[in-house]
């Protein structure tokens, strides 16, 4: 069982010495690029040396038909890109780009997933030789997507009629050759454009995008806003993001400006046009930062179309960046996140920033005064009692995750803070999980409360909160409580590794997990968590941090 605080728990940004002492406290896995890899000495001729050496009207006539020259050179080569991606995708409407498809994935047999997934999956194995100190559970082999549940040890070239998935692409060496040409063209272009970088150090504005599939990956990317400002005087942040993302950084004061945006996932082009448009920095240098969890092709290429020449952070398309990182399953994702400032050359004085100030590690969310009104009222219309204890329960999960706890026993505990610390019970959840939510409440023998599908992500967060405590699965809804710093008792699965997601070494967090799976069986279910345990754990955090009153629930 993990039940923080415990020394063998602690977020490695914390730890003072490296498992490992040839790494750094933040060791970043992959160089940054050599900023000569591209220089104009390697792409253009001695004529365009002796033009920009020259004053004459004639050869500035000709240099400036050089840059036009290179800019129509620019847009072919996307073009081309385009078309070369255009021609491997299922959908391409050409039969031409079918039959190239055939023609290259004749030799090689059956398909394989998206590079994306093929890259989220690699990741979700933990590195050979972890040290026990940072590790909560040994290296797997085989192991399960936790965002879809699908178990990758599963081989399908041994399936003599495999069904191609839609829209995905074959990773055959013809098809990268193809791929990498286009994009180091595409960049030999840029640079030519924007011959002159800036020195990452010297940059103090940063553009932020946010586009992730997961409500967690969102909230994770929070801490990088505090640190930017903790750690570069002057720094200037904004972020461009769509969808939940766009609501949990919705008010954060270390946001200058948030540009709301389509998703580039599915519209490229315009969300591309809405962060030019936006330009949040003006004239000035600006560094685009690319999280983890926002890897995908479409985000980067987005930030390229937009005109953001200098890009930094988590990517498929390395050649498209100034400096990037992969992202490392020893970490978590907040510890990864911080990464990107000693990318930047910031790397000593986060590490001072963080010794000094622990809790800058910790997501961040902000409800609004109309929030926390809504909270209010939603509260009082279901029936509770602001002058009394109120706990929070989150009893439904994905069933993709293979999370879950049994319903009984989300009772039993029910009942137990009821007749004892006469307890409010509120679930929540999503709309989708109301049914289940109310087949639970009715076993119950005293009056409950459910928000389920009723707020936004914001509400919900003022309603944690205004909370004294909460019972969780390790979902969504448990991040905005980790964020709003609701002490909490979190019941998590055997199979998933708690170091990448969970709060580790949070006094406010104890994390049941007592048993370590390589996969999650079919019928998993968290019984290896057992209702004394549970309760006797809520009832120290409710020593520890006891309930408020009606006046203190603002």
């Amino acid at each position: 069982m993990i039940c923080h605080p415990s020394p063998q728990a602690e977020d490695p940004l914390l730890q003072p010495i490296p498992c490992h002492p040839e790494r750094t406290l933040n060791a970043v896995k992959g160089e940054p690029k050599d900023p000569e890899e591209f220089s104009l000495t390697h792409t253009a001729s001695p004529f365009v040396h002796d033009l920009s050496q020259c004053g004459c009207s004639c050869i500035s006539f000709c240099h400036s038909l050089w840059e036009s020259a290179s800019s129509f050179a620019f847009a072919l080569t996307h073009a081309l890109l385009h078309l070369t991606w255009k021609l491997l995708n299922d959908k391409c409407p050409l039969r031409v780009g079918r039959a190239f498809t055939r023609l290259v994935t004749a030799s090689r047999g059956p398909p394989v997933g998206r590079e994306e997934d093929i890259v989220r999956d690699q990741r979700k194995r933990p590195a050979e030789g972890l040290c026990p100190q940072r590790s909560c559970r040994p290296a797997r082999s085989g192991p399960v997507r936790q965002d879809t549940g699908i178990d990758s040890s599963k081989n399908t070239a041994h399936d003599p009629n495999p069904r191609r998935p839609r829209g995905t692409c074959y990773p055959e060496p013809i098809a990268s050759a193809l791929k990498s040409a286009a994009l180091i063209n595409l960049a030999i272009f840029e640079r030519l454009l924007h011959p002159r970088q800036p020195d990452l150090p010297d940059i103090t504005n940063f553009l932020i995008l946010q586009y992730p599939l997961a409500l967690g990956t969102a909230i994770h990317a929070t801490p990088l806003i505090a640190a930017i400002h903790a750690t570069i005087p002057g720094a200037r942040v904004a972020a461009a993001a769509s969808g939940f993302a766009l609501e949990i950084l919705r008010n954060n004061p270390g946001l200058e400006t948030l540009v709301p945006t389509p998703s580039p996932l599915r519209e490229l082009l315009p969300a591309a046009n809405a962060i030019r448009r936006a330009n949040p920095f003006g004239r000035e240098r600006y560094a685009v930062l690319l999280t983890a969890g926002n890897e995908r092709s479409r985000v980067i290429l987005s930030a390229l179309l937009a005109g953001a020449p200098t890009r930094v952070g988590f990517t498929l398309l390395p050649e498209l960046t100034a400096a990037h990182l992969n992202f490392d399953p020893r970490l978590s994702q907040i510890a990864n996140n911080l990464r990107i400032l000693e990318l930047l050359g910031h790397g000593p004085a986060l590490l001072d920033q963080l010794q000094s100030n622990p809790s800058l590690i910790e997501p961040q969310v902000f409800p609004s005064p109309d929030d926390v009104a809504t909270a209010h009222q939603l509260l009082r219309e279901q029936g509770i009692d602001e002058s009394k204890p109120i706990a929070v329960f989150i009893t439904q999960t994905s069933p993709t995750q293979r999370k879950s706890w049994r319903e009984d026993r989300f009772r039993a505990v029910a009942e137990t803070l009821h007749r004892t610390q006469a307890m409010q019970i509120v679930f929540a959840g999503t709309a989708s999980e109301s049914p289940a939510i109310e087949a639970l409440r009715a076993g119950l023998s005293f009056p409950t409360a459910s928000v389920a599908g009723q707020t936004s992500l914001l509400e919900l967060s003022a309603i944690l909160g205004l909370a004294d405590i909460a019972l969780t699965l390790d979902t969504g809804p448990m991040h905005l409580a980790r964020a709003m710093r609701l002490p909490m008792v979190i019941i998590a699965p055997a199979w998933s590794p708690a170091v990448e997601w969970l709060p580790l070494n949070n006094p406010r967090a104890r994390i049941l997990k007592n048993l370590d799976l390589p996969t999650a069986p079919a019928d998993y279910i968290i019984d290896e968590v057992t209702v004394p345990e549970v309760e006797q754990h809520l009832t120290e955090l409710l020593t520890l941090y006891p309930p408020r009153t009606f006046t203190h629930r603002t």
